[in-house]
């Protein structure tokens, strides 16, 4: 069975352990006590914990921002951090401390405030161009199909896609 893969990555073990520190993060992923990451541990653990951060960002943000500029977003890295050590916390079925259940609560609200469309993550374009327009139209009874004309010189908002503008086809010059 093929695994999905991620195209990037919002966080990284060493960012969680700057956060964890190094001994912090070493309790939380040994799975088998012995003070040392093996193998097992260093892959599963690890790419467990920074995919599922990443796809909980994604999950909020990647219908207004490309993944691209997600990826490269210091905000958005601080927050999937906070939701790896939080992860990384629960792992072996430990409750989180009380300092990364506050940030990971904190990082879901502002994920959710983006999501809703009240927050924007800072310095980071969105997808598309989001500024409203009006199209104000006149019916042309010129035309046997489609006779609501926008009239472009009393319209507001963005250039073509964002104005409901037809061609105008002028029906005696055929």
């Amino acid at each position: 069975m093929a695994v999905e893969t991620l195209s990037y990555l919002y966080t990284s073990q060493a960012e969680i352990e700057a956060k964890l520190s190094a001994a912090g993060a070493l309790l939380q992923a040994d799975h088998n006590q012995d003070t040392t990451l093996d193998a097992a541990d260093e892959t599963g653990v690890w790419s467990d914990v920074v995919n599922e951060a990443t796809d909980t960002v994604n999950l909020y943000c990647l219908e207004l921002y490309n993944d691209y500029d997600l990826a490269n977003s210091l905000w958005v890295h601080r927050q999937a951090t906070w939701i790896g050590c939080h992860l990384l916390c629960l792992e072996r079925g430990n409750p989180s401390p009380g300092t990364f259940q506050l940030q990971y609560d904190r990082a879901l609200a502002n994920l959710e405030l983006i999501h809703s469309g009240a927050l924007r993550i800072p310095r980071l374009a969105t997808r598309s161009d989001i500024t409203p327009s009006v199209s104000n139209q006149a019916i042309d009874n010129w035309f046997f199909e489609n006779k609501a004309r926008t009239i472009p010189s009393i319209s507001t908002g963005g250039v073509g896609s964002k104005q409901d503008m037809d061609q105008v086809v002028i029906p005696w010059c055929y």
